[in-house]
């Protein structure tokens, strides 16, 4: 997709807490239009030139759609992020950690560190996010919980190598795990509030990129705002930024707060860069 304003931010906040990035990226967005492959063109550009060595990218160039499952695409990604990616992986520990994560979805640096130098905690683990829509000055009123992380052996030997499973949290027969140093209970790492576990930034771009979100959006998730002309109207989608209301126009869901708070460090520190992040 085009989210790779959230994607600069997370590499550089996380920084050398983490090995390898596998990005899975297709040439139709989730509703089937053909798009441009975003991640591969800006890379071959530069784009994070410094952290290119740790970046896999994945290319699914097909759109399965199959039975008419509205759904079907985005799940055959999510799939693909573990199945394909590991390949590309040399020298793979047992308790090497594999976290299965959403473009708008930036766990704490603390968090990761964490998990990477501790045993002793249970697996799979759920992330508690503070939650964000348009920007880090719009916060909704409850952190959301994501998953997954979990361990190579689990990933392996629990989930067989499907990475969706880990994302929707699926229970499988457990028999014969190897020692990864953990032991089989669902987590959730919720960090300190009003911090939590790190970030969950939704439609967290300029009018143009919400635009775009609209149109790719899978067939079912609830109400398709992208068909409905008015909700596409960059006068309509930039009121909605900044009087911080939703597409189905309720109030009170979002909280007014000053970004220098609540943003991420790097986009702190880079605040000309994300504009569209830091006021609305």
């Amino acid at each position: 997709n085009h989210e790779l304003d959230l994607l600069d931010v997370r590499v550089q906040e996380l920084g050398d807490a983490i090995d390898h990035y596998i990005i899975v990226e297709s040439p139709y967005t989730y509703f089937g239009t053909q798009k441009p492959l975003y991640l591969k063109n800006n890379l071959s550009a530069g784009f994070l030139r410094e952290h290119k060595h740790k970046i896999i990218p994945i290319t699914v160039d097909y759109y399965n759609y199959a039975g008419g499952d509205p759904w079907g695409p985005e799940n055959y990604f999510r799939t693909s992020v573990w199945h394909e990616g590991h390949h590309r992986l040399k020298k793979l520990r047992d308790d090497d950690i594999f976290i299965m994560s959403d473009a708008d979805e930036i766990p704490s640096r603390d968090v990761v560190v964490f998990l990477k130098h501790h045993d002793g905690f249970g697996e799979p683990i759920k992330l508690r996010l503070r939650s964000f829509t348009y920007g880090f000055y719009w916060e909704l009123s409850t952190p959301v919980d994501v998953s997954g992380v979990c361990t190579v052996a689990y990933m392996r030997e629990v989930y067989e190598n499907d990475s969706l499973r880990l994302r929707s949290l699926r229970t499988f027969a457990q028999d014969n795990m190897s020692n990864a140093g953990t032991f089989s209970e669902y987590w959730t790492i919720e960090g300190t509030p009003p911090r939590y576990a790190g970030w969950h930034c939704s439609w967290c771009f300029d009018v143009k990129g919400i635009q775009m979100k609209l149109a790719a959006a899978q067939r079912d998730d609830g109400v398709r705002w992208g068909d409905i002309a008015e909700k596409t109207d960059a006068g309509y989608i930039d009121s909605l930024r900044k009087k911080g209301l939703l597409f189905d126009d309720n109030l009170p869901a979002l909280t007014a707060r000053d970004p220098n708070e609540t943003a991420p460090a790097y986009v702190k520190e880079n605040a000309e860069r994300f504009l569209c992040l830091m006021r609305p």
